[in-house]
């Protein structure tokens, strides 16, 4: 208790200063990931607060029974939350990188936080009446091992096999997705810190618990409790101090002055043909209805104050053929004119980890309903 009570103290701490942070600005708080994030964080500050008065035993245990056994079992509850809403995380963070489209879900926080703070309501509940009455461990707030081990471990152990099993599915995404832009050591580091986030998200550090057994327990037990009790440390550090839309907003919030970014898009390759007219050559914008002609600048002696810069003639067309029908014929022709610069074509894959890489957090990728994109997917840097 002398390391794990300022631990998670430290950590309930982060973690407020996270939330806190967080909302006031719209662009953060907006997107799905962001929103399944603050509830996790949420459930985890109830859950800390929780455990941290299961200390008081000493003075409400003899006093107030009804009141001990009201903390056991909420105890118990609120980390099963815990562990609900890194299932729904997980969840996302697989519909968002392997299944990539079709990950469109109505209503999504609603049906969340009905799955995340209803469903761990059976295990405790279920547990107390079976055994009528919560057994409390001697002299603790805490529920006995011998109904805990089912009632709270083996659902943890369930979520957590759920949690490593996509966790794996998601490390060969991360293996697989390389910046071409960037070093060995860049790519290196940025699929480190992915993995790094993932874990921390997912609760993996609580798979620790399992090989608390045998001579080696004491080891475990102390890596279980630094692991765990930074969970909510590291998210602070991760979704807040390394998050550079976060600190960006932040920045502006005290007027200091924020580097500009490109805006162009890292899976456009060079050599693409350009859409954009210069001046001095006629241009023809495909359209219905009009043709825009440019007639190159007059020279500085015949410059007229009325004279205009270019002439616009509208002319009929025949009726606007299927979109669809226009959009792959224009595919077609992009196809062939880099084909004929001996350019390879851009493959889905390649967009797709192009587009994994735009975010510091690798998996963010996430087709938000609350967001009117411009693009099928919003991406966020989250």
């Amino acid at each position: 208790s002398q390391i794990t009570n300022p631990l998670l103290s430290f950590s309930l701490f982060c973690l407020l200063v996270m939330i806190a942070t967080i909302l006031p600005f719209k662009a953060l708080r907006s997107t799905r990931s962001m929103k399944i994030h603050l509830s996790l964080a949420g459930s985890q500050c109830f859950a800390i607060t929780i455990f941290l008065l299961t200390n008081l035993n000493g003075v409400i245990g003899d006093d107030a029974p009804a009141l001990c056994t009201a903390i056991a079992i909420l105890m118990d509850y609120s980390y099963l939350v815990v562990f609900m809403w890194t299932v729904v995380e997980s969840v996302i963070m697989y519909i968002s990188l392997v299944q990539v489209f079709g990950g469109h879900i109505s209503r999504y926080m609603l049906k969340f936080n009905l799955f995340c703070w209803i469903t761990p309501l059976l295990s405790p509940l279920t547990a107390y009446f079976l055994t009528e009455g919560i057994l409390l461990e001697k002299g603790q707030c805490v529920v006995d091992m011998n109904v805990r081990k089912w009632s709270f471990i083996l659902p943890i152990g369930v979520i957590l096999g759920i949690n490593f099993f996509i966790f794996i599915t998601l490390l060969k995404v991360i293996a697989n997705t390389k910046n071409p832009d960037k070093s060995t050591t860049e790519n290196t580091l940025k699929q480190l810190k992915a993995v790094a986030s993932i874990s921390c998200m997912l609760g993996l550090g609580w798979m620790l618990g399992f090989f608390m057994h045998g001579p080696i327990a004491p080891y475990f037990q102390f890596v279980f409790i630094i692991v765990n009790g930074m969970q909510g440390i590291l998210m602070f550090l991760f979704y807040c101090i390394g998050n550079e839309q976060y600190m960006d907003l932040w920045k502006r919030k005290f007027g200091m002055e924020v580097a500009k970014k490109s805006t162009a898009s890292s899976s456009s390759p060079q050599g693409r043909p350009s859409c954009v007219s210069t001046v001095g050559r006629p241009s023809t914008i495909q359209g219905p209805s009009c043709v825009v002609e440019t007639q190159p600048p007059p020279s500085a002696t015949t410059l007229k104050p009325a004279a205009p810069v270019a002439n616009v003639t509208v002319m009929p067309t025949a009726p606007r053929t299927n979109r669809r029908v226009t959009r792959i014929n224009a595919q077609a022709k992009i196809q062939e004119e880099l084909k004929k610069k001996e350019l390879p074509a851009e493959t889905e894959s390649d967009s797709v980890g192009s587009a994994i890489y735009e975010n510091e957090n690798v998996y963010d990728i996430i087709d938000d309903p609350d967001i009117q994109a411009r693009s099928p997917a919003t991406i966020t840097r989250i």
